[in-house]
């Protein structure tokens, strides 16, 4: 991990990170993807619709004139996202599986299936937040007029859907 990191703080300071096309930077396997869409109280059908993220911002550059700087910018954003997101979907993980080895006890103790399902509650809600803060500070990268733009394409691709 810490080898992965040093090479990717090497590509981002030489600017060979700026080269690279979005469909290279990390992201989420298939598997887990499907867990993060299960376990983040609604964000891929509620906000990602009107915030779609780094990753989509990334897709649409040209669409949206984006800089050298804010392309670089937003490949951080989509890396720091990757990263924040599997830390998050690891503690979600670990919560369920307390919760489920209680709750598959013969004679549960209803305090601590409470306390369980409440930390299951609140590590997806910290799941759907990572994720979140990655989407606007991608938006808080580009200018009013590119802010403008995203918003056309953001309700294109809804009413496409």
């Amino acid at each position: 991990m810490r080898h992965r990191i040093g090479w990717i703080l090497v590509l981002v300071s030489t600017g060979a990170l700026a080269a690279t096309p979005a469909s290279d930077l990390p992201k989420l396997t298939p598997a887990e993807h499907r867990y993060f869409v299960h376990h983040s109280l609604g964000f891929h059908d509620t906000f990602m619709p009107y915030h779609p993220g780094p990753r989509w911002d990334l897709q649409h550059a040209q669409a949206l004139h984006l800089t050298k700087a804010q392309i670089l910018a937003l490949r951080r954003q989509v890396i720091g996202m990757v990263q924040d997101t599997k830390a998050a979907l690891r503690r979600v993980h670990t919560a369920q599986a307390h919760y489920l080895a209680q709750a598959h006890q013969p004679d549960p103790s209803i305090r601590t299936i409470r306390a369980d399902f409440a930390a299951l509650g609140l590590a997806e809600a910290a799941a759907a937040s990572a994720m979140m803060e990655h989407h606007l500070e991608a938006y808080r990268l580009l200018d009013p007029a590119q802010q403008k733009r995203y918003q056309q394409l953001a309700k294109d691709m809804r009413e496409q859907h």
